[in-house]
């Protein structure tokens, strides 16, 4: 590969030059293929490439070899032009080179930070990462800070304009705005936003992982001011014995966001799962996130969201622990804590258990959810019956899932720990069950749209 030199005038000429030939490539090439799909091949069937006769194979890979040739020269370019050189080979998807990378951040200096964090390319965990200021000062928590804030604003005002456009009563954009060129433009604008707030928090969460711990630690005492000098004290007389040895050195961070949820003192420690930790006080549970990770944000924040689907639905509610309210900062599910009867044993009721549970299901794939991952402890044997306190992994499916694939390309919702490929094949999984052929294909297409790699 050459040495990087110095950029010229000529140079942005020819970026901007590629950039738009690039970008009329690809648009000829989804044009040709939503020609096709929409023909007799349909969109519904994801092997409509093995049913295309061989003349419309070639047009549509001399189509997408146009592109990737146009795309494999702005790489080239990028390499002799930028001062960080062939680290772009290793540090970024070419997609995300080809359809995200400004010219500013391309010829940057390697002493100077990018303005924004490059995704991690495949097979890597992250990206090129924000390179050190003169004299190799780190980035400060606080500029951190700033710089997320910064990317969430520039996303939501490019979701407002998005949302600005008109809407059919279904909440779905019209055919003839979705491809107008000035929606084009304001997705376009979106999706660059997007995907640069989901980068930044992802390199913020990991890169300032004790600092948020700590700044939430002490927001949660100030707010709430409970008296946490050890963890052990704060919970009842003698409960700390229970917590098992593993748990152990999560615990200081689970109690004290226990806590600016409103745990109150004197608490019962329950037990401990693969992803939680529950006390309870009195009738109150306070189920907590062993973790702050994306993934934790995504199970607690669909758990929640689950069991308060319940209560609309009266067949199921009365076998449910009662959702009170959610802490999606501190990740804390405050439900119903049901106390066992102790004259009652799950292996005299595994049959039973599996019988409400399927019932359960049955009852909630109406009302756009299945039932949560089945296992005998994710209930607790009342007086009164069984009664389901664990609502961990359940799916969804029918309008519930539409109305999410919605938010999630939207911006409305985070994608968390989600790839667009797993959306694509929750809606396949629903055809002909709980989504029409004609509304799983529209949202693959817009998954596509979004995502292209979400191609099923």
């Amino acid at each position: 590969m050459p040495t990087p030199r110095r950029p010229a005038a000529a140079d942005r000429r020819r970026w901007n030059e590629l950039h738009a030939a690039y970008e009329a490539a690809r648009a000829a090439t989804r044009d040709y293929e939503s020609q096709l799909r929409s023909g007799r091949y349909g969109w519904g069937d994801p092997s409509w490439r093995s049913w295309i006769t061989k003349t419309e194979r070639g047009k549509l890979e001399r189509l997408e070899a146009r592109a990737d040739t146009i795309g494999d020269k702005i790489v080239d370019l990028l390499v002799r032009i930028s001062p960080r050189g062939e680290a772009w080979l290793t540090g970024a998807p070419a997609w995300w080179i080809r359809e995200r990378l400004t010219w500013e951040d391309a010829v940057r200096p390697a002493d100077e930070p990018l303005s924004v964090v490059v995704p991690a390319p495949y097979g890597r965990t992250e990206g090129l990462r924000q390179e050190a200021r003169a004299g190799d000062e780190p980035m400060t928590y606080e500029e951190a800070k700033r710089l997320r804030d910064d990317a969430e604003e520039q996303s939501k005002a490019a979701s407002a304009v998005l949302r600005a456009f008109p809407r059919l009563a279904n909440g779905l954009v019209p055919d003839a705005v979705k491809f107008s060129p000035e929606y084009r433009a304001a997705k376009a604008r979106y999706d660059a936003a997007f995907a640069h707030e989901r980068a930044v928090n992802e390199w913020f969460v990991k890169t300032f992982k004790e600092e948020i711990r700590a700044e939430r630690a002490f927001r949660g005492r100030r707010l709430r001011e409970p008296s946490i000098d050890s963890w052990q004290d704060y919970l009842a007389p003698g409960e700390a014995r229970y917590v098992p040895a593993i748990v152990r050195p999560q615990m200081p961070d689970v109690v004290r966001r226990a806590a600016a949820a409103g745990m109150p003192p004197g608490t019962e420690y329950v037990g401990a799962g693969m992803t939680g930790v529950v006390f309870c006080a009195g009738a109150t549970a306070f189920k907590v996130a062993r973790d702050t990770r994306p993934i934790d944000h995504h199970l607690f924040e669909d758990e929640a969201e689950w069991l308060a689907s319940t209560a609309a639905v009266p067949a199921v509610a009365p076998h449910v622990a009662h959702l009170r309210r959610f802490d999606p900062e501190n990740l804390v599910i405050v439900r119903d804590c049901p106390h066992p009867d102790p004259d009652q044993s799950h292996w005299r009721w595994e049959s039973k258990l599996h019988e409400l549970h399927g019932f359960i299901e049955r009852a909630m794939i109406p009302h756009g959810w299945t039932a949560p991952e089945f296992k005998p402890d994710s209930y607790v044997l009342t007086p009164h019956g069984p009664i389901l306190v664990d609502a961990s992994m359940p799916s969804r499916v029918g309008a519930v899932l539409a109305q999410y694939v919605e938010d999630v390309v939207s911006g409305a919702r985070p994608l968390w720990t989600t790839r667009p490929h797993d959306l694509t094949f929750e809606v396949r999984r629903e055809v002909g069950q709980t989504l029409t052929q004609a509304e799983a294909d529209h949202l693959q297409a817009i998954l596509e749209r979004r995502w292209p790699e979400a191609r099923w």
